[in-house]
């Protein structure tokens, strides 16, 4: 909760030169589209400012001279600017509008893209919804501010300009004191700018709060009606929803207290120049007189000429929140990728699997390093079971392994090459990793199993699916492989979808394979079968087994004891209990769970 509110408070920021360039290079594939609504924002505004001058020459020049043909071939004029106007406003609305959803899709892909290259530190750092949000709102803000604000301040701009203009043109005095209520308008809009966002910004506060107690509810249900708190839980949405209720009321109440403030401002105005006009027409005052057309053609211009100062007040506010928008979307391109591949990274070839860890130092945080100068070797098809307490650096090991970090200092090889100088792709290509909650995307079971190598046949998919004894419960889904899975699984078994892990890892057929707490979360039925399936998946790979149970532990060719990032003792399950030390100790410490499947 406390994060959103954070988000929503940063709502405002100022113009940024920097920002808004970078924004116009979304823009610039579209830059054809965007002169071209230019021009016709140009025409459009030039159409509006003739409509007035129009009426004052059809009254003046005309009518009081009873001239009907130039009336009638005025009216066709008229008529004319007035089709030019429509066109323009209409076929410039839909350009900028293609051009805004062109870089909202741009930058969404931009932006997704990249996050897909960021390193685990900025999601581990980062809340799902703040990230999110990236995509979505902020994305959207940037879109808004170029496909409306932008078109829409130039618009208006050329309009304010056109009519003043035009009216110092046609009468400088009537023009002068036309302006005379202007800072009353400028003072009022900002005054009531400054109100709304203020309201505005709470009232994205309570809806945000809202969103957050139902997606805290929602995940929760469970929990919510094995307490039976279903009321209490009512009666807090229901303090939320009203304290949104009374934010959205003051909002709307604030809100509309601008269009009349102007109406009324631009209304005094009017009856200036009427008054004025009036008293010029009978002589009453020195100056140049002022004829009916010329009177009417001002009213009519001061009903066009506060508009766009109260709609300039919006485009305003719409860069404000792009800018803060463009701030974070900026913040998260320019993160560099925790790793990256080299320019002349090489493809790594068909490797054996021999893997060695260097005088490896690993710290996710500068201040508390992890590893500290670890050397291991492990042969080519070696299954090698890492153990130790909770925080110990276990995980940590693997994910060098797979590259998701690079070590702060040393190296990690496999088959001899540095993982620093291989793509990631033909890296991962070879090495798979099945963890403790495997994660199933909202696909079919086909489309889950090939993830990793989309080319693979179905015969290859069922015969990893067959050998991790996946199969059939696979068929006895309602469409079989073509079974769409829920979000995230939700619909199976903890142990099924740990079977799908496994099936999806044999399907890539890597070399070097993770098993990152893979068989902690099944039940003893289950991981007999999945112990089978573990052993074909083991065979003739190396193996990284991070396992607490020491079913899991005991068959491995070797073990690692990890304790505060140094490794403390390696051998087998027998050397290790022959001697003292921190592996006898932890058996010792469970033996009364070891035959049952204890932990270690």
């Amino acid at each position: 909760m406390a994060c959103i509110e954070i988000e929503i408070e940063e709502q405002e920021a100022r113009f940024d030169r920097r920002h808004f360039r970078r924004l116009l290079g979304f823009a610039r594939p579209y830059r054809g589209r965007m002169l071209a609504a230019l021009v016709l924002i140009t025409i459009g505004s030039a159409a509006q400012v003739a409509i007035p001058w129009l009426i004052h020459l059809g009254i003046d020049r005309y009518i009081e001279q009873g001239d009907v043909p130039g009336l009638v071939r005025l009216s066709v004029v008229f008529l004319a600017v007035i089709g030019i106007y429509l066109f323009t406003h209409r076929k410039r609305i839909f350009l900028m509008s293609w051009v805004g959803q062109h870089v909202l899709y741009g930058m969404r892909r931009t932006v997704f893209g990249h996050m897909q290259r960021l390193g685990f530190r900025f999601f581990e750092s980062q809340p799902t919804g703040k990230i999110i949000s990236r995509l979505t709102s902020d994305v959207r803000h940037l879109q808004e501010f170029l496909a409306n604000g932008l078109i829409a301040g130039i618009s208006e701009s050329l309009l304010i300009v056109g009519i003043l203009i035009a009216m110092f043109v046609m009468h400088p005095q009537l023009a002068l004191l036309s302006l005379a209520t202007l800072p009353v308008v400028m003072l009022t809009v900002a005054l009531l700018r400054r109100k709304i966002r203020e309201a505005n910004i709470y009232e994205r506060d309570t809806m945000a709060n809202i969103y957050a107690n139902v997606q805290e509810s929602i995940a929760g249900v469970r929990h919510v009606q094995a307490h039976a708190r279903q009321d209490v839980n009512e009666a807090h949405f229901s303090k939320v929803n009203d304290r949104n209720l009374d934010a959205a009321i003051t909002t709307a109440r604030r809100a509309g207290l601008l269009a009349p403030a102007v109406e009324v401002t631009s209304a005094m105005a009017v009856s200036l120049v009427i008054w004025y006009g009036v008293l010029t027409i009978y002589g009453d005052v020195a100056g140049d007189p002022i004829s009916v057309g010329v009177l009417v053609a001002f009213i009519a211009y001061l009903q066009q000429f506060y508009d766009p100062i109260r709609d300039l007040s919006n485009v305003y506010n719409l860069m404000q929140a792009a800018m803060a928008s463009a701030d974070r979307i900026f913040g998260v391109l320019d993160t560099d990728p925790q790793v990256e591949e080299r320019e002349d990274a090489i493809e790594l070839p068909p490797i054996e699997g021999e893997v060695t860890f260097e005088a490896v130092t690993f710290a996710y945080r500068p201040s508390r390093p992890v590893l500290h100068e670890v050397d291991l070797h492990v042969n080519a098809g070696e299954t090698v079971a890492l153990v130790g307490p909770t925080g110990a650096g276990k995980t940590t090991l693997t994910n060098l392994v797979a590259r998701f970090y690079d070590p702060a200092s040393g190296t990690v090889r496999i088959d001899g090459h540095d993982l620093r100088d291989v793509t990631l792709d033909s890296l991962r290509r070879q090495v798979a990793v099945v963890v403790q909650e495997p994660f199933l995307f909202s696909r079919t079971v086909r489309d889950n199993l090939c993830f990793g190598r989309p080319d693979a046949t179905d015969e290859q998919m069922i015969a990893a699916a067959k050998a991790v004894r996946a199969h059939d419960f696979i068929m006895a889904l309602p469409q079989g492989y073509d079974t769409p899975i829920h979000e995230r699984g939700e619909s199976l078994s903890n142990g099924q979808r740990q079977l799908l892990a496994f099936a999806r890892a044999l399907v890539l057929d890597p070399r070097v394979l993770v098993l990152d707490e893979a068989t902690s979360n099944v039940d003893a039925s289950t991981e007999v079968l999945l112990q089978e399936a573990v052993d074909r998946l083991l065979a003739g790979r190396t193996a990284f087994v991070v396992a607490h149970r020491l079913s899991t532990i005991r068959d491995a060719d070797r073990i690692v004891v990890v304790d505060d990032g140094r490794i403390q003792q390696v051998g087998t399950h027998d050397e290790l209990l022959e001697v003292p030390g921190r592996y006898r100790s932890m058996v010792e410490a469970h033996r009364e769970f070891a035959f049952g499947g204890g932990h270690v």
